[in-house]
């Protein structure tokens, strides 16, 4: 899978999580990834890892959504799940396994809500 497509599914699990939250925030992005990601059985030592990279975006995630900035946001989205995909790739196989069942679920949910649409 590309890590183009992988983008897309992450972004598009962003518009899920903020078309169904009235206020969101930063926390409930990354709780959202990362409850996903916990659900088809990314190990607790990645998901620490790929937590701290998260976390590590807040800052800049929050000033694109306050100034309303969607290229910003694009832009800083894409340059965390680079580093996201950069640390999974170094993780074990059945946690990259694990990463392309996220992918594929997000995939599914966007299909999903675009089919409801």
């Amino acid at each position: 899978m590309s890590c183009w497509f992988k983008l897309l599914a992450l972004v598009s699990l962003l518009v899920v999580v903020v078309s169904c939250e009235e206020e969101f925030t930063e926390e409930d992005l990354i709780a959202s990834l990362l409850g996903v990601m916990k659900e088809v059985g990314i190990s607790e030592g990645t998901l620490t890892g790929i937590e701290k990279i998260a976390v590590s975006y807040k800052p800049q995630l929050r000033e694109t959504r306050i100034k309303d900035d969607n290229e910003a946001g694009k832009a800083v989205f894409e340059k965390m799940s680079a580093e996201i995909d950069a640390y999974v790739a170094k993780a074990s196989k059945a946690d990259q396994e694990a990463h392309k069942k996220f992918v594929e679920k997000v995939k599914a949910q966007f299909a999903a809500q675009n089919q409801d649409q």
